[in-house]
């Protein structure tokens, strides 16, 4: 979302999420009010914020109305102790949440002397998911793009079992697909009489949810290559670097799969 870290979000970060009308998504959440602090805006809190974690992760701004899922006016909320209100909020989630969510990051981002903007950094959690223990609440959240909702039971199935089903799920594609490149059954075979050096690069995501990433403007070059041609494949998008007429011994390729893995063979 930012091209700064949170800890460099500046001012000018947060009001051209304004002027752009920056939309809501899976990973960014736009709050015009501070939660309160009773118990029922405690577990709203909680919700919120594990709903992320339990997801992919993400942003939630407090001081920014939206209109319509979008930015739409910078309001700020009013504090004369921002470090006692982010004390606070991680007390909060602390008594409100079951395990407890690590590796948040909260800022505030100061507008005038007691007014400004409160910047929640949510890491995925590895260790969830974490489900809300405040006013009576013990429910799972989860985010998507259409906002957060109660976990149902295939989600909470497959978060449950995310641990070890994703080292297994990681291994096999990677025995998998050195298996095929070993037999040529990859989507090209690479010139013989050189070493093959095969690097895979796989994102959690991509195992962990149904995942598909759009490849209509995606460019990877091949290992080593500074001109290349590309086509679609069953997997995804492969690019390859070799003459038009040797298609079917190349000097690399590489493939960007639709789930977000890569492959590099060269």
């Amino acid at each position: 979302m930012f091209e700064s870290t949170i800890d460099q979000l500046t001012l000018a970060d947060i009001e051209s999420l304004v002027e752009q009308t920056t939309p809501e998504g899976r990973s960014l959440e736009f709050k015009r009010d501070l939660y309160g602090g009773s118990d029922k805006d405690k577990k709203e809190a909680a919700a919120d914020i594990s709903a992320m974690a339990n997801g992919s992760g993400g942003t939630l701004i407090i001081g920014i109305a939206e209109k319509n899922g979008a930015a739409h006016e910078l309001v700020g909320v009013k504090s004369s102790n921002p470090d006692d209100l982010i004390l606070k909020i991680e007390g909060s989630l602390r008594s409100s949440l079951e395990p407890i969510l690590q590796g948040v990051r909260i800022k505030w981002i100061p507008m005038s002397e007691t007014r400004g903007v409160l910047v929640i950094g949510i890491p995925r959690s590895w260790a969830g998911p974490h489900r809300v223990i405040a006013s009576k609440d013990r429910n799972f959240y989860i985010r998507d793009e259409n906002g957060k909702h109660p976990m149902t039971v295939e989600e909470l199935r497959r978060a449950f079992t995310a641990g070890p089903d994703l080292q297994r799920s990681i291994e096999n594609f990677r025995e998998e697909r050195l298996a095929m490149i070993t037999n040529d059954e990859g989507p090209l075979a690479v010139k013989p009489g050189f070493p093959i050096l095969v690097v895979h690069i796989v994102p959690y995501i991509a195992f962990r949810e149904r995942y598909n990433v759009d490849l209509t403007d995606v460019l990877l070059a091949p290992m080593g290559a500074s001109g290349w041609s590309d086509f679609r494949s069953l997997d995804g998008k492969v690019s390859y670097s070799g003459p038009e007429e040797d298609f079917a011994e190349v000097r690399a390729y590489s493939t960007v799969f639709r789930n977000g893995c890569i492959e590099a063979v060269g």
